[in-house]
C-alpha cells in the first residue's frame, strides 16, 4: 500500500479542502490533470521519487471525489455504498503500488503498468455523466437484467445499485490486468497480501489469474460482514474481468454482459485518454506493448502501422455503425475527438517507426531489430 507522512499528508489536506469546493466537471479535469503529471514523471525516469507516489496518490483521492461527487450529483449516491467504496481504494491503491514495483523492476518502457491502469479508469469516468441522460452502453438497463437473474437464482443479497456497479467496475479495472504480472497473491493476517511475481509480463491464462486475485483483495479489504454482499461483489467482478479478454475478430452477437462496455474502456478509451493527453507517452506505450510481446517469445513480426492505428481499427470493428463509433470517440475523450477521420489518431508514420525502432534496439542490446518496406518489425538473434 501507498503510504506517505508529513509534507505529504499537508499536501492531501490542501487539495482535500480545494476539491470540495469544483465541480464533477472540474474534479474529472483535474483527474485528467494528475495523470498528465504522472506521465510527464514517467517520461523522465522519475517514477521511483516520493513525488510519483505522492501524485498517485492525490489522483486516487480525486478520482474517489468525483465518483461521490458525479453520483450524487445524479441522485445515486447512499452512504450504504461506503464500504465498497473504501475496499476499492484500497484495492486501485494496492494495485497501482503493484505496477509501480514490477514496472520499475522491468526497467523498460512497458504499456500494462500502473499509467494503463489509471487511463481506462479515467475513460470510465468519462462515461459516467451520462449514466441517467445518454446512457449510450445500456448500463442500467443490462444491470436491471443482471439483478433480475440473481433474484431468479435465489440470491439472498439486495440487488447490486448503479452506484454499487460503478464501484465494482473501478475494482475492475484496477485488478484486470495484475494476472499479467503476478503468479498470485497470498493473504497475510495483519498485513496486505504478499504478491508473487512472474520475471516477464505472462499474457496466458492473466484473466483467470486477476479472477482469483479479485477473490483474495475483495475479500481482505471489504470491512462489511456481510459475506452474501461480498461474494456478490466477488461474482460481479470477476465477470466483468472475464470480459477483457482480447479477440480479434470477435462474434459481435454473442458476447457477455457488459461486454462491449468493458472490451470499449480497456482497448479504446485507455488509449483515447493516453492519447489525448500525452501523443509522445503513447507511442512510448505502443513500443512497451511490443516489448512485452517480444519479451514473452513472439518471433513473428509485428506490423507497426496496425499497433499505431489500433484506435480507430478496433473501434470500427467494436462498433461497425461509424456514427456510432463517432458518439462513443466523442464520450471517451471529453468530445476531445469526433471523428474517425481525426489526424492525432493515427500515429503511423517515419517519426514514430524511427522512436519505436531505438525504444526496441535498447530494451533488447543482443538482438536485431530489423523492419521491412511494410513496416513489420522483428527480432533476430545477432551474428
Amino acid at each position: 500500500m501507498l503510504n506517505f507522512k508529513h509534507e505529504g499528508e499537508l499536501y492531501h489536506d490542501i487539495m482535500a479542502s480545494k476539491s470540495e469546493q469544483l465541480t464533477s466537471k472540474e474534479l474529472l479535469k483535474q483527474v485528467l490533470k494528475c495523470l498528465n503529471t504522472l506521465i510527464t514523471f514517467k517520461e523522465n525516469q522519475l517514477q521511483k521519487s516520493e513525488h510519483y507516489k505522492q501524485e498517485i496518490e492525490n489522483t486516487v483521492n480525486l478520482i474517489f471525489e468525483f465518483l461521490v461527487k458525479i453520483l450524487t450529483e445524479e441522485g445515486l449516491w447512499n452512504e450504504s455504498e461506503e464500504n465498497v467504496k473504501a475496499t476499492a481504494q484500497k484495492i486501485l491503491e494496492f494495485s497501482l503500488s503493484t505496477h509501480l514495483q514490477f514496472d520499475s523492476d522491468w526497467a523498460k518502457p512497458s504499456f500494462h503498468n500502473e499509467i494503463h491502469i489509471l487511463a481506462v479508469i479515467c475513460a470510465f469516468l468519462e462515461i459516467l455523466p451520462t449514466l441517467r441522460h445518454d446512457d449510450i452502453f445500456a448500463i442500467e438497463n443490462t444491470l436491471n437484467t443482471w439483478n433480475h437473474k440473481s433474484e431468479t437464482s435465489e440470491s439472498s443479497t439486495s440487488p447490486i445499485t448503479l452506484a454499487e456497479f460503478t464501484i465494482a467496475m473501478i475494482i475492475a479495472l484496477a485488478i484486470h490486468d495484475l494476472g499479467n504480472i503476478l503468479e498470485k497473491v497470498q493473504e497475510q493476517e495483519g498485513e496486505n497480501p504478499k504478491v508473487i511475481f512472474h520475471k516477464v509480463y505472462h499474457a496466458e491464462g492473466a484473466e483467470e489469474r486477476s479472477k482469483a486475485i479479485a477473490s483474495v483483495l475483495i475479500t481482505e479489504f471489504y470491512q462489511a460482514v456481510d459475506e452474501a454482499k461480498i461474494q456478490q461483489i466477488i461474482g460481479l467482478v470477476q465477470h466483468l474481468i472475464e470480459q477483457t479478454k482480447f479477440q480479434p475478430n470477435p462474434n459481435l452477437t454473442e458476447k457477455g454482459t457488459w461486454w462491449l462496455l468493458v472490451q470499449i474502456i480497456d482497448q479504446i478509451g485507455g488509449n483515447v485518454v493516453l492519447l489525448s493527453t500525452n501523443p509522445n507517452y503513447y507511442v512510448s506505450a505502443v513500443a512497451g506493448l511490443i516489448i512485452e510481446i517480444f519479451q514473452a517469445g513472439r518471433d513473428t513480426p509485428i506490423n507497426l502501422n496496425d499497433f499505431l492505428n489500433f484506435i480507430v481499427s478496433r473501434l470500427e470493428i467494436l462498433v461497425p455503425d461509424e456514427k456510432e463509433a463517432e458518439k462513443v470517440l466523442a464520450l471517451l475523450s471529453g468530445n476531445g475527438f469526433s471523428s474517425l477521420n481525426e489526424p492525432k489518431l493515427y500515429q503511423a508514420n517515419e517519426k514514430n517507426f524511427v522512436h519505436i525502432v531505438e525504444i526496441l534496439k535498447e530494451a533488447f542490446p543482443d538482438r536485431r531489430v530489423i523492419t521491412d518496406e511494410t513496416n513489420q518489425v522483428s527480432l533476430r538473434i545477432s551474428q
